[in-house]
C-alpha cells in the first residue's frame, strides 16, 4: 500500500489533479482497482484530492481569459469533473470572486470582438469574420455570436 500512496502523492505534488487524472495514472501503472478505490477516497478525505476546488481554480483562470462557461464546462467533463463539481466549483468561484460570468459573458463577448473590429464603421465582412472566429474559439455560443455582431452591424443583417 505504501508504494501506491507514494506513487499517487507524487503525483499530485507539482499542481493540482482531478480524482479522474490520478485513477488513470494509477491504472496505467497497475495498482490493484481496490487499492487505486482506496487511496482516492484517503485522499479526498485528507483534502489532497478536491474536484470542486479544481472546478472553482480552473473556473478562476479561464473567465478572465474570456473563455465562455459552456467551453470551462466542457473542458472540466473532459478532465473528469462531474456536473455536481463543476456546479459546486462555479458557486464557490462566485463567491470568491464576486463575479458571475453567466451575466458577464455577453459584455465579454463584446470587448472580444471590439478588440478585432475597433472603431470602424460601417464594419466590413472580412472583420466581422474574423471576430466571429475569434468568439467560437473561445466557446461563445452560434446566437451569442449573432447577437454580439449584429450590433456591430447596427442591429442589421446583411
Amino acid at each position: 500500500m505504501n508504494d501506491i500512496w507514494d506513487t499517487a502523492t507524487r503525483f499530485l505534488a507539482n499542481r493540482m489533479k482531478t480524482r479522474s487524472q490520478l485513477e488513470q495514472h494509477l491504472v496505467t501503472k497497475e495498482y490493484p482497482a481496490d487499492e487505486i478505490s482506496e487511496v482516492l477516497t484517503q485522499l479526498e478525505e485528507y483534502g489532497y484530492l478536491n474536484d470542486a476546488n479544481y472546478a472553482a481554480i480552473y473556473i478562476s483562470h479561464s473567465v478572465p481569459k474570456g473563455q465562455t462557461l459552456w467551453r470551462i464546462k466542457r473542458e472540466l467533463t473532459e478532465r473528469g469533473i462531474t456536473e455536481a463539481n463543476q456546479n459546486a466549483g462555479l458557486e464557490q468561484y462566485m463567491d470568491e470572486s464576486g463575479n458571475d460570468p453567466r451575466q458577464d459573458e455577453l459584455q465579454r463577448g463584446k470587448l472580444q470582438a471590439e478588440k478585432i473590429i475597433g472603431q470602424q464603421r460601417p464594419v466590413d465582412e472580412k472583420l466581422l469574420a474574423k471576430a466571429g472566429r475569434k468568439l467560437v474559439s473561445l466557446g461563445y455560443r452560434s446566437e451569442t455570436i449573432y447577437t454580439i455582431l449584429g450590433e456591430f452591424m447596427g442591429g442589421r443583417r446583411k
